[in-house]
């Protein structure tokens, strides 16, 4: 494939036949999955085939299957090559040899090449494509050889490798850059600058660009012939085996403590890519330290070993002189700065500690950069810890999915896997959903690119679930890294036994929690049953010093989370303890009572109590998920204690699911638990904009309330029954459901609820048109939630006498009441409300003139709701909205009301809010 296309058995070459045969079977070795007729026939002739496009493809395929004999395949989703095991392609060779990464690889690579790939092929879009990333992997071959000789020091062996291959690619950024280097090395810095100009002159001429800033740097660098362009000590550096992929804000901010601190320890777990980022890090700063850079991975040092000795062995030092490696170290530097890299230091902490410590006491210039999961504890270490790469967020579309950092590394390494076929745009979805779950962390996005070459993203998503075995890479090439297993197996080797058993424990937490809970939940078994929260605080604390859990410093108490691919392998030691069992249902036990306590101050929308839940909500929806198998009872009283979160913090569809599953299955739970549930399940299908669905679970909810004929739970179920007879135009029959919902309140002197029932009987004389009526009940509402200091009710007043303020065209003063309501479900953290008062905020702003503020107000909140779920339901306020955007837009017209739709783009619902409450409120 790299030149002529051809099949050479033994010592012949075969010949292909004519463009479309030599297409076909290109087209089936680069091509991951079967090929089916429509796609060959896209690829060979468009989108407007001749008449006899398939009887010709026929015709074609035959040629190929008469070459390949029983290699070529049609299965039921096309044709495909089966090679057998002496079979090759050059295209295969070419990649591993890229893929290994070495001189030797590159030579491989480079020597396969025999011109322009596909060559006698009839152009295709696929091959088009493949074509010009085989050109650019043919560019880093030659790079790859030249850079070789460069940091070997052959200088003019550097220059007679570069200097065809800058011909080949006249513009190839870094082939030119490392060309001029090596020239300027040699002693020829005038053909150097020539150089660049060529390359100016090419980018002009086939680009229309100038060239980057690197290579512009150098070019200056060059000419003032700056001493750091000079060969460095004997660097010993390691050759990346792939690209280098995100992390730009990571190297930036170790490169600044790298500068400012002698000792540097990158930290944090297995797989987390520590190792990279150091390797990435020496590569941009060896310029900075003319004494060289001294890599040593400690990995293959055995824990026993004297590490003096086996350093001085590294820097080619007698062994006796191993006591003075720090000294000699600062000798070898000669005054210049040394860079000293220690990579994997966790199983040789103390030693490590010790042979830092007294490097920084005795060789100045020499600077250490350590990566450990452990903390190296020696003084003036400055500790980084790295986390995962940026994730794209759940609502995220699917162009913003693939630029976050996490996706792009999952893309790239699935490209190499597929050679060259990259993420699919109808994967991005699922590509970005498979990247939280695993916290991006590199290491398991590396191994599931690898097991996605053979299987669907989503399902690798599932299995994830069940194990962590499917990130795992075998083969002679898999490495110390080959799976996720085999690297935590090695953190958790280095634990006492005290904090082994804790970690395996932990992973029954879904999300973070804090101390207190950890010593209620998995510290406090049968071996240490008088564990303190401080004796949990000191063990945690270690276990986190291992990079082994997370810690949020930003929460009081603070909180500890694990890795999903940590917990997994955490969860496989808890089996294997045989504790899963007796751990589960002590967390089991803690989602009850923390239910339990909820259900009260979640009612009454306590900003705390919302906070709490949210913290520990991935706990609560497996403990339901669990429960509603082994105790659906028990789970549906979980869900009617949690349900106001669901309500309140978007995430109904994921309430009125599990509700429905435990009404389903709970048939023998009483009534009034049943009731509960069918109220909450109608007020979630009632957000959700499913108005049929609410009528049905709350009508079930009153006839159980009905037949045991308790005043208390008729009103409540009559009070949401009229909200959901407003919201299907049924003013009449709301109206009075209302009623008697306020009068069986007021007689059991339950005034918060009665007051809940006037606001909810305003809103439907406001849909009436008699708004003097509703601003009357409103008042007597305001009144009485002021008094029992119900701030949800009394922002829920503010919005609707905004709304009628503005019907009576005082539209200052519906804009003052808006932002009032608004500041009132923001600090409740209310998102449903917060979306009606910024709406009810762009309404006024449309009626006070500025239409071109509110309608990017609205064009923000629609995107809001559409993301979270959350819909107006009430008739006459939805029509007041459509109404006052319509006003917007014609005032506007389409292309200033393009602008408002684009600037909305580029807020977010948060910054919205508070730019809104910045401004004055009256």
């Amino acid at each position: 494939m790299l030149g002529p296309v051809e099949v050479v058995d033994g010592d012949l070459a075969g010949a292909v036949g004519g463009p479309i045969p030599r297409a076909i079977l290109a087209l089936l070795v680069i091509s991951p999955d079967p090929l089916g007729r429509d796609r060959l026939m896209d690829e060979l002739w468009g989108a407007e085939p001749p008449r006899t496009a398939v009887n010709a493809l026929h015709v074609h395929l035959s040629t190929v299957r008469r070459l390949l004999g029983d290699r070529l395949r049609t299965t039921a989703a096309g044709y495909m090559l089966a090679l057998g095991p002496d079979d090759t392609v050059d295209l295969a060779e070419f990649d591993a040899g890229l893929r290994e990464a070495t001189l030797h690889g590159f030579r491989t690579a480079a020597g396969l090449w025999r011109g322009t790939p596909f060559a006698g092929a009839r152009p295709t879009p696929s091959l088009d494509a493949e074509a010009v990333r085989l050109a650019d992997r043919h560019a880093e071959a030659l790079h790859g050889m030249g850079l070789a000789a460069l940091e070997a020091g052959d200088d003019a062996g550097a220059v007679t490798e570069l200097t065809p291959a800058v011909a080949t690619y006249p513009t190839h950024e870094r082939l030119t850059a490392t060309l001029m280097l090596a020239l300027h090395r040699a002693g020829r810095s005038a053909d150097a600058v020539r150089c660049f100009a060529a390359l100016r002159s090419a980018l002009a001429r086939e680009l229309g660009v100038e060239p980057g800033p690197e290579v512009t740097s150098l070019v200056r660098a060059i000419e003032r012939d700056d001493p750091t362009l000079a060969r460095p000590a004997e660097s010993r550096l390691p050759v990346a085996p792939t690209r280098f992929v995100g992390r730009e804000q990571q190297l930036a901010e170790t490169s600044d403590l790298l500068g400012r601190h002698r000792v540097l320890t990158v930290v944090g777990p297995a797989g987390i890519g520590k190792t990279r980022l150091a390797d990435e890090l020496i590569r941009r700063c060896t310029a900075d330290y003319p004494g060289g850079v001294v890599p040593v991975d400690l990995s293959r040092f055995a824990p026993e070993l004297d590490l003096r000795a086996e350093l001085a062995a590294v820097l080619d030092l007698r062994v006796e002189q191993a006591a003075a490696v720090p000294a000699l170290l600062a000798a070898h530097a000669a005054g210049r700065r040394l860079l000293l890299v220690l990579d994997n230091c966790e199983h040789l902490l103390a030693s490590c500690g010790l042979l830092v410590r007294d490097i920084a006491a005795e060789a100045p210039t020499v600077r250490v950069l350590a990566t450990s999961r452990i903390p190296l504890g020696v003084p003036g270490e400055q500790v980084y810890v790295l986390g995962g790469l940026g994730l794209p967020s759940v609502r995220a579309e699917p162009v913003e999915i693939v630029e976050a950092e996490a996706v792009r590394l999952f893309a790239t390494r699935l490209a190499e896997a597929r050679s060259g076929q990259g993420l699919r745009p109808a994967e991005a979805l699922a590509a970005g959903e498979l990247c939280r779950r695993l916290d991006g962390l590199p290491l398991a996005l590396e191994l599931a690119a690898v097991r996605a070459r053979t299987m669907a993203i989503s399902d690798l998503h599932a299995r994830l679930d069940a194990q962590i075995d499917v990130l795992s890479r075998r083969g002679p090439m898999a490495g110390s890294h080959a799976s996720l297993q085999a690297s935590l197996d090695w953190s958790v080797e280095l634990l006492p036994e005290r904090l082994r058993r804790l970690y395996a424990r932990l992973s029954v937490f879904e999300g973070a929690v804090d101390a207190e809970t950890i010593a209620s939940v998995v510290a406090s078994l049968g071996d240490r049953p008088g564990a303190s929260v401080d004796d949990v605080i000191t063990d945690v604390a270690e276990l986190a010093d291992n990079s082994l859990l997370a810690v949020d410093l930003s929460t009081v108490p603070t909180r500890y989370r694990m890795l999903a691919v940590i917990r997994l392998h955490a969860h496989r030691l808890l089996v294997e303890d045989g504790e899963e069992d007796a751990v589960r249902a002590r967390h089991t036990g803690m989602v009850l009572a923390l239910a339990a306590a909820a259900a009260e101050p979640l009612a009454t929308y306590d900003p705390a109590w919302l906070r709490r839940i949210n913290a520990f909500h991935d706990d609560i929806r497996t403990a339901i998920d669990r429960l509603v198998r082994a105790d659906p009872v028990a789970a549906l009283q979980v869900c009617t204690q949690v349900w106001w979160y669901w309500l309140t913090g978007s995430r109904s569809a994921e309430g009125l699911s599990r509700l429905g599953d435990c009404l389903g299955r709970a048939v023998d739970a009483d009534w009034r638990l049943r009731m509960t549930g069918h109220r909450a399940a109608g007020a979630l299908a009632r957000q959700m904009g499913d108005l049929e669905l609410a009528r049905r679970q709350i009508e079930a909810a009153l006839g159980l309330a009905e037949e045991a004929a308790d005043d208390a739970a008729i009103a409540t179920c009559l009070g949401s029954l009229a909200i959901t007879l407003t919201a299907l135009g049924d003013l009449d029959g709301a109206a009075a459901q209302a009623g008697r919902a306020i009068a069986i309140h007021r007689s059991a002197g339950n005034l918060r609820a009665a007051a809940n029932g006037l606001n909810n009987l305003a809103v439907i004389e406001r849909g009436r048109d008699r708004l003097e009526q509703a601003d009357a009940l409103l008042a007597e509402a305001d009144e009485i939630a002021a008094a029992v200091g119900a701030q949800r009710l009394s922002a829920a007043v503010w919005t609707n006498r905004a709304t009628i303020a503005r019907r009576q065209g005082r539209h200052a003063d519906g804009h003052r009441l808006a932002l009032t309501a608004l500041r009132g479900y923001t600090e409740l953290g209310y998102l449903d409300g917060q979306l009606d008062g910024a709406e009810a905020v762009a309404l006024a702003l449309i009626g006070l003139g500025e239409p071109a503020e509110g309608l990017t107000v609205l064009e923000v909140c629609g995107r809001e709701r559409d993301a979270s779920a959350t819909y107006a339901f009430v008739p006459d306020e939805v029509a007041e909205r459509d109404a006052a955007e319509l006003a917007a837009r014609d005032a506007l017209g389409p292309a200033a009301s393009r602008e408002c739709r684009d600037r909305a783009r580029e807020i977010g619902f948060a910054e919205l809010v508070a730019r809104l409450l910045d401004e004055p409120s009256g």
